[in-house]
């Protein structure tokens, strides 16, 4: 069967947008990386990029774990706003390469 056949008998398609569709990390990093400076924390992209996929707060924890430091719930709920805003400011995530033919394709 052949994929134009198959893509006639979907009735719907669900993704999981990043990661699947785009690829945000490298934005969601650099947000991380200029926020956490501003606040004292130094920490390397590969740092960032390790905790991928893990809440906002749990990586922040440990973020100022590694740099000796200690924080409150609300500071790191402030930096994980903080880090948020910046990321949408900048936001204009890459879609991976395949994306647009497959999403023109099952338009059809």
């Amino acid at each position: 069967m052949g994929a134009g056949s198959y893509l006639e008998t979907v009735d719907a398609v669900i993704f999981d947008m990043d990661g699947v569709l785009i690829d945000s990390m490298p934005l969601h990093a650099q947000a991380w990386l200029d926020v956490l400076a501003e606040a004292g924390i130094k920490i390397r992209r590969e740092d960032v990029y390790e905790r991928e996929g893990e809440a906002g707060a749990a990586s922040l924890s440990f973020f100022f774990r590694i740099n000796g430091m200690d924080s409150t719930p609300e500071r790191l709920q402030d930096l994980v706003r903080r880090k948020e805003a910046l990321y949408k400011k900048r936001a204009v995530p890459e879609v991976f390469p395949g994306v647009p033919e497959l999403l023109n394709a099952l338009k059809k």
